[in-house]
């Protein structure tokens, strides 16, 4: 017995590990042998969760676009076509302040329902094969009063360019915040009336002060 622990206490000294290590490390052994499946899925779960952890962290560039059912379809069509024909790994979010009821008394005619059908009037309006890559590039419209409040968005549209962590959560919380445009802009004319010339990618780099 003594004899066993003095072998088990060399293997450990030799491997470089402590004793708890060693007796995981024995423990996930005996499991892998005992239950192969379970181990590899447990396995495969681990390594899928590390993926998504990683993404979730991963910044990408956002174009906040801060909107509302009087703003026309076409501009924000617009406004997705310029990001894309300027930039190759820019996602454009559009952002309304809430949603209401155009009429008290009628069939819950949203004003939302109206701008989405603005959206997808506009986009019928471009070439097919450019569709896609529009719907590609344009993130679904969220609803997010708090971001209008900390802006100081008072009229639509504006945009801002910004950093963000989650694609699923654009907030303060997640994103860092950039230039400031109010009206209808583009990147390039966003880029020269900040001081930053044609230098689009400037646009995504200092904080909002």
């Amino acid at each position: 017995m003594q004899q066993r622990r003095l072998v088990i206490s060399l293997v450990i000294f030799c491997s470089g590990l402590n004793a708890n290590d060693y007796i995981i490390k024995m423990a996930e052994k005996q499991y892998q042998k005992n239950q192969p499946n379970s181990y590899k899925q447990y396995h495969h779960y681990k390594e899928e969760k590390k993926l998504l952890m990683a993404e979730k962290e991963k910044t990408h560039k956002a174009l906040i676009y801060f909107t509302s059912a009087s703003v026309p379809g076409n501009d924000f069509i617009s406004t997705v076509k310029d990001v894309i024909h300027n930039t190759d790994d820019v996602q454009v979010y559009p952002i309304v302040r809430g949603i209401q009821l155009k009429h008290q008394n009628s069939t819950s005619n949203f004003s939302m329902q109206n701008m989405l059908q603005g959206i997808y009037d506009a986009l019928q309006s471009v070439a097919p094969q450019k569709r896609k890559k529009i719907s590609q590039t344009a993130g679904p419209i969220k609803v997010n009063p708090t971001l209008f409040k900390k802006l100081g968005i008072e009229k639509v549209p504006a945009v801002v360019t910004a950093t963000c962590k989650n694609k699923q959560a654009i907030n303060n919380k997640n994103c860092v915040f950039h230039v400031l445009a109010r009206g209808m802009t583009s990147l390039k004319q966003m880029a020269a009336l900040s001081g930053r010339g044609n230098n689009i990618n400037a646009l995504f780099q200092e904080k909002i002060q």
